[in-house]
């Protein structure tokens, strides 16, 4: 019987470093580029997402979703809910009207894409 190989879980690999470092040396215009990138990807994605993938995706999604709330504390998730809106809060605040109106036309144009998903 051939011997185990021991997990390298704790460490990275070459490509990871190398992108680390990539990302590390970014601009915020580079960094905006390319999350912008990667959104629009993932529209696309889900998109052109057949009915039966998306269904399959939403119920593996929602039995995460509910096994991760049934072990948290109802303190532990008072302290997350409250957490999060003091970060949308700061959010809201440091943001441009500019900003705020990109991001509300990229969220009317996903919801506007999987609501007519939905209706297929």
């Amino acid at each position: 019987m051939p011997s185990r190989k021991k997990s390298n879980l704790s460490q990275s690999s070459r490509n990871a470093k190398r992108m680390r470092l990539i990302r590390s040396r970014e601009s915020e215009e580079d960094r905006e580029v390319r999350l912008n990138a990667i959104r629009a990807n993932h529209i696309r994605t889900l998109a052109s997402e057949t009915p039966t993938p998306h269904e399959s995706r939403l119920c593996i999604q929602q039995a995460l979703t509910a096994a991760s709330r049934s072990r948290e504390s109802i303190e532990g998730r008072e302290a997350w809910l409250s957490a999060d809106r003091e970060r949308h809060a700061l959010s809201r605040e440091s943001e441009t009207f500019n900003q705020r109106e990109s991001h509300l036309s990229s969220q009317r144009i996903l919801t506007a894409t999987l609501r007519s998903q939905e209706s297929l």
